[in-house]
């Protein structure tokens, strides 16, 4: 069986993750720890006691929720949760340690910030005569676009650049586009 501190350094594992008492002293043995994503401040588990027992309210997909909640006695609709996308775990039921490890997976997975497609200039080679020095390359701020000769294709390096647009701009033929 996991303790109240295992499952905190559980979920200390995940990226980001940090332990939070919103509700309570952290000295206080019965507080409500709230483990949450440090760049969204999601919750994606609520670690307490509770009426005697160590619980975990977790995150959940509602159709996995149900299935969780058929399967083991120890899991229930989210105790002051929303009842659709949280489950109560009781921590010395009959969930296995391998599958209550999945469900605090689970439920981070869902809190997790998204990545963003991050957008891109590319060169339309198509548009772009390469018979001379490219004139957009002296206003990118960030040294982003190099050329190798006057006759070569101007190239962006995605680290650098940080698609303010300026080369769209000054371009003539207007081969800069976002993708």
């Amino acid at each position: 069986m996991m303790t109240r501190q295992d499952i905190i350094e559980y979920c200390l594992t995940f990226a980001g993750a940090y332990e939070d008492y919103p509700f309570d002293d952290s000295t206080d043995p019965g507080a409500w720890t709230a483990m949450r994503h440090r760049t969204n401040k999601k919750t994606f588990a609520f670690i307490a006691v509770h009426s005697g027992q160590l619980i975990a309210n977790l995150k959940c997909d509602p159709a996995e929720a149900d299935f969780l909640r058929q399967i083991y006695d120890s899991v229930t609709p989210g105790y002051h949760m929303n009842k659709t996308h949280w489950n109560t775990v009781v921590i010395d039921g009959d969930v296995p340690e391998d599958e209550l490890k999945q469900m605090i997976e689970s439920s981070y997975d869902l809190i997790k910030p998204k990545a963003r497609k991050r957008k891109i200039l590319t060169v339309n080679k198509d548009k772009c005569p390469q018979d001379h020095k490219c004139p957009s390359i002296p206003v990118c701020p960030k040294g982003a676009i190099s050329q190798k000769d006057n006759h070569s294709l101007p190239e962006i390096d995605g680290d650098k650049c940080i698609v303010c647009g300026k080369c769209m701009k000054f371009c003539p033929k207007g081969a800069f586009e976002k993708s």
